[in-house]
């Protein structure tokens, strides 16, 4: 029999319950049919394209039925059957441990959890935003602290001394850019004082037509009598048609 003219396919790829590396029963999974076939000359031999159907053989129609392109795959044995033994062992007790029940595959024995140390107040705090409110929280921490005002200090006091003297030499630019924010709203502001006269302008030549029509409307006094009680109303009457 010769190869169907593909690449070998490695037994090592193959996953253990897919192939039989037993001396004597070597086996392989078709690639195309999906159906265990022999392997014989590291080859897996000739078969149809579909499985039979449970028919006898007398009325089995193998005439019409392809080839299975698989026919003649080569296998490149790489692994030796003891490794994949292991490999396959370890794959059915893993299904087993899986297919277990969730309360027998979990410990009785309690576990006790260690409490969370809580972190140093000064982690806890919000870090200060300005040169001025970090020396303030470091002469606050020098104060509560032993170790601070000696010569030893401790790691809270140099992180606070640290970031007082980045935001010290950081100052001018960030007056500059709060500078820079200002005069871009002041911009603005009067951008949008300059523009409303405009608009409202605009907007109340858009409906000046609408508002005297309904002015005209309230000062015509409607047809009948005039009330005898309620608010007054207008006395101005409609002019002869």
């Amino acid at each position: 029999m010769k190869h169907n003219g593909r690449a070998p396919l490695k037994a090592s790829d193959f996953k253990p319950d897919l192939i039989n590396l037993r001396p004597g029963h070597r086996s392989a999974v078709c690639p195309d049919c999906k159906t265990w076939r022999t392997v014989q000359n590291r080859m897996i031999t000739a078969h149809r394209a579909k499985p039979h159907s449970g028919q006898p053989r007398h009325r089995r129609d193998e005439n019409h039925v392809p080839r299975c392109p698989g026919s003649g795959q080569r296998i490149w044995f790489d692994i030796t059957p003891e490794k994949w033994q292991a490999r396959y062992d370890r794959l059915v007790n893993r299904r087993q441990n899986q297919a277990m029940d969730a309360g027998a595959r979990h410990t009785t024995r309690v576990k006790r959890m260690g409490s969370a140390v809580a972190p140093p107040v000064s982690k806890v705090i919000p870090a200060p935003l300005t040169a001025a409110a970090a020396l303030k929280a470091y002469r606050a921490h020098c104060e509560q602290c032993a170790a601070c005002p000696g010569r030893a200090g401790c790691t809270d006091g140099a992180r606070l001394a640290a970031l007082y003297t980045r935001l010290q030499r950081q100052e001018p630019m960030r007056q500059r850019t709060r500078e820079g924010m200002k005069q871009l709203r002041q911009q603005a502001e009067r951008h949008l004082a300059e523009q409303l006269p405009r608009r409202r302008k605009a907007e109340w030549d858009a409906v000046i037509k609408d508002v005297e029509a309904a002015d005209t409307q309230r000062a015509q006094l409607p047809d009948g009598e005039t009330p005898a009680e309620g608010p007054d109303l207008p006395l101005l009457k409609k002019a002869a048609a």
